[in-house]
């Protein structure tokens, strides 16, 4: 659901949104003719053009090594079909390998979509489209009704690090055709509640003053474990045994098979909350014998059907996979990941190099002390310095007394 703090019925709403995002990231500009987001040298490189579009307002995708272009509809709904075929027309200047389109799988979207198409089609000019439909609930959906969710973000990054290898139209198109096979997304809404609450004042906490009540969100108590991590499991894996048949509307796993896993937290869940979340996925499937090989967690999308958290799985058929993941990526809403192998609890624990007997100063030499004694010693040591130190104007006093009666008697004495 759209922000209620955003007027998005304003005239120049998405203008606006465009310019926001052109001007928080250089790499990019806007088309002249209309709502489309760019990267200012894709003309530059004779690559496979990536394009999305659609009401999600995914423009921080767009950056070398993602999204080519993304084509930004009115009031956060879905672009009109002049408006897609230009793009896909200016994109085609001068360009032989072609265009794909990766679609959020919703209808109004999708019937924009497929009519540029066919018109482009009409022209000779080469492209075409995937219907993004990883949400677990759309084999249970009629056709108008289905959807997609997070699964578009990882199939942006895959198609975008292909298109940069220099892969041709028909290779990522295929090779994006079997990953969605092995793609599920779920969605959740993670209840939250405003409440007035007591604040106790700080400063006169001894007397039990209370200050005007606050209001705090206060977050539902809400087990991951239990209300997320196995419900996805029921809804969207099937653990199975080599001999077993394969459930067709779900990812089938065998024990030890890898997955690569994102989050996307829909800027609901705080910072540690977040890491609270991809914690509890990833002890529940080691419970389960199954491999998390890349963990991707963060606000990659914020506008998805009123879900404020979406789980999406996708099961690699190859190592290349991931070796498309990891490939540089400049868009700015793509988050890098420090991983370099399958995440295990058991390697994240480092042995401490300096021990208890072991000594930053250099060895004493001659008698040594315990560490009590050693403490009383210098503690005694510093009081003595800080007592002399405190009396040297006395001492100064005494000693010249002491110097003066030392002369007298000096000069007394028998020559």
């Amino acid at each position: 659901m759209a922000c209620p703090l955003l007027n998005i019925n304003e005239p120049h709403f998405t203008v606006n949104l465009l310019t926001a995002a052109a001007l928080t990231d250089q790499d990019s500009a806007i088309f002249e003719y209309g709502n489309v987001l760019v990267q200012k040298t894709y003309f530059e490189n004779d690559a496979v053009r990536i394009i999305s579009g659609g009401p999600a307002c995914l423009l921080d995708l767009v950056g070398k090594g993602m999204l080519t272009c993304y084509i930004q509809g009115e009031q956060l709904m879905a672009p009109t079909s002049s408006l897609i075929l230009r793009t896909i027309r200016e994109l085609s200047y001068n360009h032989q390998k072609g265009s794909l389109l990766l679609v959020p799988a919703d209808s109004g979207t999708l019937l924009n979509f497929g009519v540029a198409i066919e018109r482009a089609l009409n022209d000779n000019l080469k492209v075409k489209m995937i219907p993004i439909s990883d949400d677990y609930e759309n084999v249970f959906k009629t056709s108008i009704r289905k959807r997609g969710l997070s699964g578009i973000v990882l199939l942006s990054k895959i198609a975008g690090a292909m298109s940069e290898r220099g892969k041709s139209l028909l290779e990522i198109y295929e090779y994006c055709l079997k990953l969605m096979h092995n793609m599920k997304s779920i969605g959740f809404t993670i209840p939250t509640s405003n409440e007035s609450v007591p604040s106790p004042c700080k400063c006169m906490e001894k007397v039990g003053d209370i200050c005007e009540p606050e209001t705090k969100r206060i977050k539902a108590e809400y087990d991951f474990k239990e209300k997320i991590c196995a419900k996805t499991h029921d809804a969207i894996l099937y653990i199975r045994a080599f001999e077993e048949p394969e459930v067709p509307w779900k990812i089938n796993l065998t024990v030890g098979d890898e997955v690569v896993l994102l989050l996307n937290t829909n800027k609901t869940l705080t910072k540690a909350e977040d890491f609270m979340c991809a914690k509890a996925f990833i002890d529940y499937l080691d419970s389960i014998s199954v491999l998390v090989h890349r963990l991707y967690i963060g606000p990659f999308i914020t506008d998805l059907h009123g879900t404020n958290l979406t789980v999406t799985i996708l099961k690699p058929h190859n190592p290349a996979v991931i070796e498309y993941l990891d490939d540089v990526c400049k868009a700015p809403g793509w988050r890098r990941v420090n991983q370099h192998k399958i995440i295990a609890v058991s390697e994240i624990l480092m042995t401490a190099k300096l021990t208890r007997k072991d000594r930053l100063a250099p060895p004493i030499r001659g008698a040594k002390l315990s560490e009590k004694l050693a403490n009383i010693l210098m503690y005694s040591t510093q009081f003595a310095c800080e007592a002399l130190i405190s009396c040297e104007k006395q001492l100064n006093v005494i000693d010249s007394e002491r110097a003066i009666n030392l002369k007298e008697k000096a000069t007394q004495a028998p020559g």
